[in-house]
């Protein structure tokens, strides 16, 4: 059965050869009669699709970050595509109006190969290793350095893992979530050392607080408190130390939302804390998920946590109807399995009101589309997981 895509479908060929053969994998946009689809601009192709040579073709996304109304990803050529609202201007410095399908617009912006997106602000590594943000910060991070590993976007801050083990943030400080023992609500902070410039951290998440794991499985935070995101058995507005979450030392993944947290151990047990997300009720020490041992490939993001169970089934838990609609039928559930197919080892990656995974190779993505973050161009609900660049 041939794709249409809006009059256009992918297909390989010679330029003008009207017995091309049509293939909806493949890589140049051909129309009804098999030619391929010229183009002047990005904006004369569709949806994922750039305008090269005069035609035009399809971008093969290999990472994708979902923000609290806004998505981006970068190509198999390192080239950078957002969509979404741009209030912040994380879609587009040039053109401040939002993008509802994912295109090219961010020109300029090419070798990136990690990213990570927040609230109005996106993480990105170059492939040699230097780090750079742009959207809801005064002053983005531009590091030249080698060696930055991991990244987190959070809510107007992002923090970053070297390999020489230490983590820098940058971004807002009003709940003392960059790890520098204060506080400060006058404004966004600087790129600069998290916890004095401690080194040994083998992981780090950030939203408006931040969780870092030690090399020897400790697992340490910092900022916000209200609801016992802290682990420290005690709810207050924020702290400014970055305390130890219990005395364990088994910990292997954390992963930091909107008002909770959770996180993997190394025996495959999740456990989690803060405002619990089924109940509404403050959980301020970590308690367990269940009894499985089987978990992987956790996220978390605002109010909701997704992760595999045996590599293959995903799990979710959601205070948010949004990205769950039609999928589990309740409007705030506990922990259930989604019924949909996820690649074997592939993380989920959530945002405000958005989900997307891996299916067949391809990204599919549901939820509230009323800035375009789902990309499909529809402005409403998109209530089943459906494929992004079609």
């Amino acid at each position: 059965m041939l794709l249409l895509l809006g009059g256009c479908r992918w297909g390989f060929g010679l330029l003008g050869d009207d017995t091309v053969t049509i293939d909806p994998d493949a890589d140049i946009v051909v129309d009804d009669g098999g030619k391929p689809v010229t183009c002047s601009t990005d904006h004369d192709c569709g949806n994922c699709q750039r305008c090269e040579s005069n035609v035009c073709q399809r971008a093969d996304f290999v990472e994708l970050g979902l923000g609290q109304a806004n998505a981006c990803a970068f190509d198999e050529r390192g080239e950078l595509w957002c969509w979404g609202w741009n209030q912040y201007l994380a879609v587009d410095e040039d053109v401040p109006v939002d993008e509802v399908v994912p295109r090219p617009r961010r020109t300029g912006i090419t070798e990136v190969d990690r990213l990570d997106v927040g609230w109005a602000i996106v993480m990105l590594r170059k492939t040699d290793q230097s780090l750079a943000t742009f959207g809801g910060l005064s002053a983005n991070v531009n590091d030249t350095q080698a060696g930055w590993d991991q990244i987190s976007a959070g809510i107007f801050a992002a923090c970053a893992l070297n390999t020489n083990t230490t983590v820098s943030c940058a971004g807002m400080n009003d709940n003392a979530q960059l790890g520098r023992g204060m506080q400060d609500p006058d404004g966004p902070e600087s790129f600069g050392p998290f916890d004095g410039g401690s080194s040994g951290w083998k992981q780090v998440s950030t939203a408006n607080l931040t969780c870092a794991i030690t090399l020897g499985g400790r697992l340490f935070c910092t900022g916000t408190n209200n609801n016992g995101e802290l682990g420290r058995g005690t709810q207050s507005p924020y702290e400014t130390d970055v305390g130890q979450v219990g005395t364990d030392a088994d910990w292997a993944e954390v992963h930091v939302g909107d008002q909770h947290v959770c996180a993997l151990k190394t025996n495959g047990t999740l456990w989690c804390w803060g405002l619990d997300v089924p109940t509404a009720v403050a959980q301020t020490t970590p308690k367990q998920v269940g009894t499985a041992t089987d978990w992987s490939h956790l996220a978390s993001d605002f109010r909701a946590s997704c992760a595999l169970r045996g590599g293959t089934d995903l799990w979710c838990v959601s205070a948010e109807a949004h990205w769950m609609f039609a999928l589990i039928g309740d409007l705030i559930s506990p922990w259930a399995r989604m019924p949909i197919d996820i690649d074997p080892g592939t993380r989920p990656v959530l945002g405000g009101h958005t989900a997307c995974i891996r299916q067949n190779g391809d990204w599919v993505c549901w939820g509230d589309d009323a800035r375009g973050q789902v990309g499909r161009g529809t402005l409403a609900m998109v209530a089943a997981p459906a494929r992004l660049c079609e």
